[in-house]
């Protein structure tokens, strides 16, 4: 069962605007004396709430917090209430994170990293988890990273790294999306020309990268894995499949879509792969497309040229009629000259 206590906060001094101040008990490892006027809560996760006692002593609300929770040890709302009025004031809280390394204060352009003894500088930047931008450079900013090892020594700016260990190694390069367990952890291991404009969306994704690997996308588990393995960059490559352009080490303006699509060589340039196989089965589609086209064209012709002999049919009528007309007219003169030899 989940116990809460429930501080009055109207009569306790008011923090902030709420009627009540509620604190999950349950998550409560212990309660810590500090000084006399603070005292913490130290929660199960190592984090601790530090209040500040405005009027009274900080001795007075643990003593009413003990009392309570003994008082009403099966309760599910535990109230924190003074001895006498006003015995008590709370004036505020503050939260500290169990994690070592975090700044102790943050400022409104800090970088704010949560982490096992990250470095930070006021680069705008975002971490979260075990490690990350651990050694990220004095350069570095505006970037984000949630997950074990992100972006540990990046030297630059606006990238984003969600999974674990992804961009890891990334040194130089900018606008680069790597989101998926080991996504793009090699680049800029050789820090050598940087790598940017990269989407890698998958796990190892991309994870080869380096020394000048640029505006490339990957989506699907392993996608353009092994690009650069051979250490000569590829760039402007699209891979869209679980291991879709695994295959390429070098390249540029590669496209490979489907499961398992592969380029026909591990270098190779200027590409469209569709499918497994897709090779063959792309000039069948081809040439399927070249037949039907070609038989369309056929019937058209076919029908062009009976239009065109329904025309020269229509129009040699009058040429008939004329030779029709002038065997007639022969056939009145033989008439005529006939009777004239009967006259005679």
């Amino acid at each position: 069962m989940t116990q809460y206590l429930v501080f009055d906060n109207q009569r306790t001094g008011g923090i902030g605007t709420q009627k009540e101040l509620v604190v999950n008990w349950s998550n409560v490892k212990y309660m810590q004396w500090t000084s006399t006027t603070t005292f913490k809560l130290v929660l199960n996760s190592g984090a601790a709430l530090t209040f500040t006692v405005g009027t009274g002593t900080a001795k007075a609300v643990i003593d009413s917090i003990q009392d309570v929770v003994k008082s009403q040890a099966n309760g599910r709302v535990l109230k924190v209430k003074p001895t006498s009025i006003n015995a008590f004031q709370l004036s505020g809280i503050t939260y500290a994170s169990s994690l070592t390394g975090v700044p102790s204060t943050i400022k409104t352009n800090n970088t704010l990293i949560f982490g096992s003894s990250p470095s930070y500088d006021e680069g705008i930047n975002t971490g979260y988890g075990w490690e990350t931008m651990q050694s990220i450079t004095t350069n570095a900013r505006r970037n984000v990273a949630f997950g074990h090892d992100c972006l540990r020594n990046c030297n630059d700016q606006y990238n984003v790294a969600v999974g674990y260990e992804a961009l890891k190694q990334h040194y130089d390069g900018v606008f680069n999306i790597a989101i998926g367990y080991d996504c793009m952890t090699g680049s800029g291991e050789s820090e050598g020309a940087a790598n940017s404009n990269n989407v890698f969306i998958g796990a190892q994704s991309g994870r080869d990268i380096d020394a000048g690997c640029s505006s490339n996308v990957g989506v699907g588990r392993s996608t353009l894995g092994n690009l650069n393995q051979n250490g000569s960059p590829g760039s402007s490559n699209t891979a869209i499949g679980n291991s879709a352009g695994n295959t390429l080490n070098s390249g540029d303006n590669n496209t490979m879509i489907g499961n398992s699509a592969y380029s026909s060589a591990g270098t190779v340039s200027n590409e469209f792969v569709l499918g497994n196989s897709s090779v063959g089965v792309l000039i069948k589609v081809i040439n399927f497309f070249i037949l039907l086209t070609a038989f369309f064209f056929l019937v058209l012709l076919s029908s062009f040229l009976k239009i065109i002999s329904l025309n020269c049919f229509t129009n040699s009528v009058p040429l008939i009629n004329a030779s029709f007309s002038l065997r007639l007219f022969s056939f009145h003169l033989s008439d005529l000259k006939a009777l004239s030899i009967a006259s005679s």
